[in-house]
């Protein structure tokens, strides 16, 4: 578990009542952000304080791992500055009970902060930036001060299986963007919208290079799915999402594993399990012995690369 605290003066009802996290993924310039690369660290089971109008006044756990996102439209002019392109991150937020000002206890926050990256000064006036890390003895303490029981945070669920509904909404979003898309035709447009949900083309394709589920060992299609291996929102090409070489046949509990990250494989097909889920539960998914799949062709290794650098959680 890390912990993380989120500056959100400008879009803290939209974020807090949406059930997420948003930021443009760079600056207007196109430059790389430290506070906008740590959305793609977040995981599942992180801790998010969240500090507006001067105040930490919510805890938050990620749910879902960061995905490509529209702006959300809900911003409206609170985001005219950003990009329209972003990370989304579904948070479970819980208001504190004692929301107070750190401005106000300087004297024991101040020693706590970290030397660089900091989300406040040593005098509480806080840093110009969205997202950034923070140190256990800073998280705590910040409990300590608003009455927040940390045990409660051993009672938040450790898995969560169900995709969250933001994503779908934020997906959405990129569907419409393909539709008005006047430089492909009608035909390629199904195509792309279809394999969103693993069907049609992109389906063929896969089937051209798979034949089973490598997990379950499951061969009959009518119980196996077509899962992108990097996400169809995180293609950067339509012809991405397309690709079969970008693709696993998998039995529905195998696809959400590795579809949220429990599960990976590396260039050798040796499978790579998150520590955040016990072994025990993969064999009563009907996972069975986990160690390899066997060889993957060269594209899918590339594929493979940006599942383990930025779905898989270690």
């Amino acid at each position: 578990m890390n912990y993380w605290w989120v500056s959100q003066n400008k879009t803290f009802q939209q974020e807090i009542g949406g059930g997420y996290m948003w930021s443009p993924k760079t600056n207007s310039k196109g430059g790389a952000v430290q506070s906008y690369i740590n959305m793609t660290k977040l995981t599942v089971g992180d801790v998010v304080l969240s500090f507006y109008k001067q105040k930490i006044q919510h805890i938050g756990y990620v749910t879902y791992n960061a995905r490509t996102s529209p702006k959300p439209e809900e911003f409206g002019t609170s985001g005219a500055g950003w990009s329209d392109t972003g990370w989304i991150v579904p948070v479970d937020w819980k208001p504190l009970t004692n929301p107070f000002r750190p401005k106000d206890y300087m004297d024991i926050l101040s020693p706590l902060l970290s030397k660089k990256h900091a989300p406040i000064r040593p005098n509480g006036a806080g840093n110009l930036a969205y997202l950034f890390s923070i140190e256990p003895p800073l998280a705590e303490k910040i409990f300590s001060i608003s009455g927040f029981n940390a045990d409660e945070i051993n009672s938040f669920p450790a898995i969560d299986f169900a995709r969250p509904e933001i994503l779908e909404k934020q997906e959405e979003g990129l569907v419409q963007a393909i539709l008005n898309d006047t430089s492909i035709s009608a035909t390629e447009k199904k195509a792309v919208v279809n394999a969103r949900r693993g069907q049609g083309r992109f389906k063929s394709n896969l089937e051209q290079v798979e034949s089973k589920c490598r997990l379950t060992g499951v061969s009959d299609r009518r119980f196996l799915i077509a899962s992108h291996i990097k996400a169809w929102s995180e293609c950067d090409t339509n012809a991405e999402r397309l690709d079969g070489y970008n693709g696993l046949l998998m039995s529905p509990s195998a696809d959400r594993l590795f579809d949220r990250g429990f599960i990976s494989f590396d260039d050798n097909g040796n499978v790579l399990i998150s520590s955040r889920i016990e072994v025990g539960l993969l064999l009563e998914l009907g996972m069975k012995e986990l160690t390899n799949v066997g060889h993957f062709r060269e594209k899918q290794r590339q594929y493979l690369k940006f599942h383990r650098t930025v779905i898989f959680k270690k």
